[in-house]
């Protein structure tokens, strides 16, 4: 935030704000690609494309073979999408967030499509900050667990717009 707020070239030193410096491309970029979990970035566990709309907010991730393009924690069965689309003034604090609905998938070697879609934008006078998040279960029983294990699980800033 100290890189972003450095971006603010209107105010006096001392004065800077992040609110005025993320609202330039250099200040933008600072959180483009930006993961939220330091021991899983998404490089490191995604190995498949995916194309983000930010006028709709939709990820897609073409033919993706969850058991090979995925680095996951041992005992994993499943794989959760899902994409989000956050709005937010930092010179107020408001913020509004719209997710998509999750797509669970059985880890399996066949390729599928994931196709991520919030239900609408958000609203607000603030930037659009594009996210995407994976997690892991396993299935026992019939009944999914969630493995929260910090170095597979990703929460990571597609685009800030």
């Amino acid at each position: 935030m100290s890189n972003i707020k450095n971006m603010d070239s209107t105010s006096p030193r001392g004065k800077r704000s992040v609110s005025v410096g993320i609202g330039t491309p250099e200040g933008k970029q600072y959180l483009n690609g930006f993961d939220f979990n330091i021991h899983a970035p998404l490089d490191s566990v995604l190995f498949n494309e995916y194309t983000l709309d930010t006028v709709t907010g939709e990820v897609v991730i073409a033919d993706i073979s969850t058991l090979e393009e995925l680095r996951y924690p041992e005992g994993a069965t499943h794989v959760s999408f899902q994409c989000g689309v956050l709005n937010l003034d930092f010179s107020t604090g408001l913020d509004d967030l719209v997710l998509s609905p999750v797509e669970n998938l059985e880890l399996k070697i066949a390729p599928t499509t994931v196709t991520l879609t919030p239900a609408s934008m958000p609203t607000g006078a603030g930037v659009d900050i594009f996210i995407l998040m994976i997690s892991f279960y396993q299935e026992v029983n019939g009944n999914q667990y969630s493995l929260r294990n910090e170095e597979f699980n990703v929460l990571h800033v597609i685009d800030v717009v």
